[in-house]
């Protein structure tokens, strides 16, 4: 009995030895590294030095993927074993120092992987409680700074399905300033509320400008693939519950806009970016006519329900329209003289509006002198894609003259006014 209790007390002992070097092997820093180092050199990713333990957190300095520096420094909370079955598990990430084109640089090379192979990352992770700290990022000139995402929780599986109970990002920028919170379902990004402030219509147009240039550049190369390819990388389509913005001063073509303000619901992208809206309003005041419109885009046909054009200046409005067919006829000249081709650079297949009501200010044409105009227009259609070639079903032209009252009725047809009118 007595040499039973000896080796009971002798086995305790070694288990509490073996529970203790387990628990020095399982906190060390050494082990950690040992584990993930040879572990992730598989994955191509690298770091400068990894402090801590799994019950303590780890700091991980300078991570890297195939050598190109994914972010300064980081704090995670992790399990490092879980690596051993291809897992990679963070329960918190806070990092600082990210480098967006690396990150972006990695992502395309996971994509390629993922079109020669079917293992895709070739482990499965899951990241909660994420706080990023983005460095600033210059793309195409267009500066982007003061950059934070934080989400809830992330699964990422082998196959890059991607889900995320909560998304959200603030960025400064040349262009815009933007606020997003949403989440990821299956590869499908789900965004409640999307904030677009101070937007720069100068900047976007330089830097839409440099994409087309780019684009042109490469047509050529991309051409047999351009077809298959899902331009949203990988998100399936996009939905956008509401979208609210507001656009700085700018001149186009002569016209001095002042800040503009748009909101827009139930916006919905899919991977062939058909956009459908549902409904949007759009406000804005300029030198030559101040304008309010609600609408909805269908399979990216704009449709209007109300257009409100108040203070038109005729003289100006006739200008502005010349110069801006004269542009989008030069831009639009096809190099060889082909017959009834149409113009497909236009973002709407056609346009068509209800109801459009006008006042107009004061003008005179020769000794006709007009004031307190009132239009209404009809069921009106606008084809971008046949040279804005436009259509009218009904005209009614109001107003008073200095030799009477003033009645104006037709209708438009294939850009031709046929209309008839009395001064009584």
């Amino acid at each position: 009995m007595i040499r039973l209790i000896y080796w009971l007390l002798a086995l305790l002992e070694l288990l509490l030895i073996l529970l203790a070097l387990l628990l020095f092997v399982v906190t060390d820093s050494r082990t950690i590294n040992y584990i993930a180092k040879n572990t992730l050199e598989s994955y191509h990713l690298s770091y400068e030095s990894l402090e801590g333990n799994l019950f303590q957190g780890l700091k991980v300095k300078k991570l890297a993927y195939k050598d190109q520096t994914l972010f300064s420094s980081a704090l995670i909370h992790w399990n490092a074993l879980s690596l051993l079955d291809e897992k990679l598990t963070i329960t918190q990430l806070n990092a600082e120092g990210i480098e967006v084109k690396n990150v972006i640089g990695m992502i395309n090379s996971l994509k390629l992987k993922e079109s020669k192979e079917t293992g895709g990352l070739g482990l499965e992770i899951m990241v909660k409680n994420t706080h990023l700290d983005i460095n600033p990022y210059v793309y195409e000139g267009i500066k982007f700074s003061s950059f934070v995402l934080e989400t809830g929780e992330i699964k990422v599986k082998k196959d890059l399905n991607i889900n995320a109970d909560k998304l959200y990002l603030k960025f400064d920028s040349d262009i815009v300033n933007v606020k997003i919170k949403g989440k990821i379902k299956d590869n499908h990004l789900l965004v409640e509320k999307l904030d677009l402030k101070n937007i720069s219509y100068q900047n976007i147009t330089k830097l839409t400008s440099r994409l087309q240039s780019n684009a042109k550049k490469s047509k050529t190369a991309n051409l047999s693939s351009s077809k298959k390819k899902n331009s949203m990388g990988f998100f399936k389509d996009i939905e956008v519950k509401h979208i609210a913005g507001t656009v700085k001063a700018f001149k186009y073509e002569g016209l001095k806009i002042k800040k503009s303000t748009f909101n827009f619901y139930k916006v919905e992208i899919d991977k062939d970016l058909t956009l459908n809206i549902n409904p949007f309003y759009l406000k804005f005041d300029s030198d030559i006519v101040n304008v309010k419109m609600k609408a909805k885009i269908k399979n990216n046909q704009l449709l209007v329900d109300k257009l409100d054009l108040k203070n038109i200046s005729p003289n100006d409005i006739s200008k502005l329209t010349k110069r801006i067919k004269s542009k989008f006829k030069k831009e639009n000249t096809p190099k060889r003289v082909t017959h009834n081709k149409k113009n497909t650079n236009s973002l709407f297949r056609d346009i068509k509006i209800k109801h459009i009501f006008g006042t107009m200010k004061p003008t005179q044409y020769g000794s006709l002198k007009i004031k307190g105009v009132k239009l209404n227009l009809y069921d009106a259609l606008i084809e971008p894609t046949h040279n804005f070639r436009y259509q009218v079903k009904k005209l009614d032209f109001k107003g008073q003259t200095n030799f009477g009252e003033l009645d104006y009725k037709g209708h438009i047809k294939d850009s031709n006014i046929s209309a008839e009118g009395f001064i009584s």
